[in-house]
């Protein structure tokens, strides 16, 4: 959570809040880079694809109030996706019912001219890339905001406004645009800030007309995948099951650890059977080449084979005859 000027601002998915990391933990020249060019308050933030996410703001007592309301943008890759007004006495009395908590979880796109509009919760996807060529300068221009969430603060005054034309142009907004290869800052964004699934409404015809603000603060959430913290240095390497204390692990974890053993142990086995099954089949094969050998003397030597084999039977017929002719 970041608490600046009385407001808490923090990033939640599934109404939890999101670890976050301040540049200051990591000695990587990307984060120390983005400390230095950063104006305002940034935390990394862990994300997944496919998690839906929002924007919770709180306002504390501590806050001025120098005007009647305040309004709160949201951007996304440094585009804008929605904000929302908090009047003074309506900031009181939530106070008073033990509430004061400003969630900003969606964006609404005009589809229409006769008040219909698209309804879309924001949700962290994969990135989609191309192959177009961009020069560092165009990179610097158009893709600098990417991989962040940029919450801005202004104190405003105004009133609420019917508007009696409401003929806007429906959205051609690209609902999944693509990114060059080069601008995901060397492969480290690998995840998007998005859209998930709209559904249509009616959006109101009353709308705040500002005739004062003044910035308050801004505060930017650079949002990346677990790996990619690892290789900023700002979580540590993965450390495999196998090495971590038994007694941290959870039954899914430990789980995983018997099937890794169970399947370790299987390769050894088979590994062992198939090293034996190579050194009788390397046995049996020097067995053959000898027999054939053999035969292949005996072919081209025949006669001294021949020889051989006759002094063995001689020799023993010689001992056998010698004793019968001692006993006559």
């Amino acid at each position: 959570m970041v608490q600046v000027k009385g407001h808490d601002i923090e990033v939640l998915v599934r109404g939890k809040t999101l670890r976050e990391f301040h540049p200051a933990e990591s000695r990587h020249k990307i984060v120390m880079l983005d400390v230095v060019e950063c104006s305002h308050d940034m935390r990394y933030i862990r994300v997944a694809d496919g998690q839906y996410f929002c924007v919770r703001i709180r306002i504390s007592e501590r806050a001025l109030w120098p005007l009647s309301s305040k309004r709160f943008t949201v951007y996304l890759d440094g585009e804008y996706a929605t904000n929302d007004i908090v009047g003074h006495k309506q900031w009181q009395k939530a106070m008073q019912n033990g509430e004061g908590d400003y969630i900003l979880d969606s964006a609404t796109t005009e589809t229409d001219g006769e008040g219909n509009c698209l309804k879309r919760r924001f949700m962290f996807g994969n990135v989609h890339t191309n192959e177009d060529s961009v020069t560092v300068t165009e990179i610097n221009a158009r893709y600098r905001e990417l991989g962040g969430i940029q919450v801005d603060v202004h104190d405003v005054e105004g009133r609420p406004t019917r508007l009696k034309d409401q003929s806007a142009a429906p959205s051609t907004k690209e609902e999944v645009p693509t990114v060059p290869e080069k601008a995901t800052k060397n492969g480290l964004l690998d995840v998007k800030a998005g859209f998930g699934i709209g559904k249509i409404c009616k959006v109101s015809n009353v709308h705040f007309r500002t005739t004062e603000e003044n910035y308050v603060t801004s505060v930017v959430f650079k949002y990346r995948s677990e790996k990619a913290l690892q290789s900023l240095e700002l979580l540590p390497a993965p450390v495999s099951l196998e090495n971590r204390d038994p007694g941290t692990l959870t039954k899914k974890q430990l789980l995983k650890l018997m099937e890794i053993k169970e399947r370790r142990m299987a390769e050894e086995v088979e590994e062992r059977i198939n090293e034996r099954m190579q050194v009788k089949s390397e046995e049996a094969v020097g067995v053959t080449g000898r027999g054939i050998k053999r035969e292949h003397e005996g072919e081209i030597e025949d006669d001294e084979c021949q020889v051989m084999s006759s002094k063995k039977v001689k020799i023993g017929s010689t001992v056998e005859e010698a004793v019968e002719i001692e006993d006559d």
